[in-house]
């Protein structure tokens, strides 16, 4: 169940959704910051979404340059084809990769572990899936 507090800001009212005891997994409420309006903790899709991770950083074993095709499951956003010998194409290919993969077998065809290294730290990832690949490979938080 959610409650709706209102917090009056001049004329306007606003109103923030806020849980209330339910399980309801999208928000986490904390304590009220006045006695008009309470902090809301949203947790969002890439926070719940189990991310893929080999068990080894060895079993990336995929091309290192050259262009390169994603599977169509991974292509989603229309752009599907890829240069690894430029640096920006690389830059976005692994990060699409990271973070669409569904099975190691994805991971192991596309990536690359030498390029995975060097290019850790230039990589945007969403936080869980840093998180995920840094606990398991402790080298990759020294090589950002």
């Amino acid at each position: 169940m959610l409650a709706w507090p209102v917090r009056l800001t001049g004329s306007e009212e606003r109103r923030r959704p806020y849980a209330t005891g339910s399980s309801d997994q999208r928000f986490r409420a904390t304590r009220p910051t006045s006695r008009h309006t309470a902090v809301v903790d949203r947790v969002g899709y890439a926070e719940r979404r189990a991310y893929v991770v080999p068990s080894s950083l060895a079993e990336l074993a995929g091309p290192a340059g050259g262009p390169v095709r994603l599977p169509p499951a991974l292509a989603w956003t229309g752009r599907a084809e890829y240069d690894l010998d430029d640096d920006a194409d690389r830059i976005v290919f692994y990060e699409r990769v990271l973070v669409e993969a569904t099975d190691v077998a994805a991971l192991a065809a596309l990536l690359n572990e030498e390029l995975l290294r060097a290019y850790w730290g230039r990589l945007f990832l969403p936080a869980a899936v840093r998180r995920a690949w840094e606990r398991r490979f402790a080298g990759l938080t020294s090589a950002a």
